[in-house]
């Protein structure tokens, strides 16, 4: 799938999509989809990750198709498309986890590329490829370990995630 020409559709128009990919919601075709998961409700500090999807989208419709340093156009061979959000439940942490799980379950032979959201959809997103794959690695850069107990009293925040995802034996 290629991407939409810049030369017949201004950067500007259309439907934001990662890279200018087409738009699916069928996968049969497809080697790797783009899907966002616009949630920031379990951030105890600042919100606005939620915007996460969009912003990367809109940013990513300066890419161009062509690569001159592998002098190769990577939309042609990668045959992706973007298959848009997963829906989430605002306030909901418990019902937006099991959501992503059982959307990403859903997703076979394909590669995603997910975009966030805060580091609390990290845990659904590795419990479904457990289900895949059995344990993963995980290298994970932050500035914070995201291995408290609880935070707020809460067990699932974006800064307890990792601990979550230990004692689940997903890592």
């Amino acid at each position: 799938m290629r991407q939409i020409d810049a030369l017949k559709s201004p950067r500007f128009t259309q439907v934001s999509t990662f890279a200018r990919s087409p738009l699916c919601e069928d996968l049969s075709e497809v080697k790797a989809v783009f899907l966002g998961i616009p949630f920031d409700d379990a951030t105890t500090y600042r919100p606005g990750a939620r915007f996460g999807p969009m912003g990367i989208r809109q940013g990513s419709r300066l890419l161009r198709p062509y690569n001159q340093f592998l002098d190769v156009y990577p939309f042609d061979t990668l045959n992706m498309c973007d298959a848009g959000d997963i829906n989430v439940i605002p306030g909901y942490i418990d019902d937006t986890f099991k959501i992503i799980e059982e959307e990403l379950n859903k997703i076979r032979n394909i590669v995603p590329f997910i975009a966030g959201g805060d580091h609390s959809i990290t845990l659904p997103i590795l419990r479904a490829m457990r289900k895949k794959y059995g344990k993963v690695n995980l290298v994970h850069l932050d500035s914070h370990y995201d291995f408290w107990d609880s935070y707020w009293g809460k067990k699932y925040t974006h800064g307890t995630w990792l601990r979550r995802a230990l004692e689940e034996g997903l890592l």
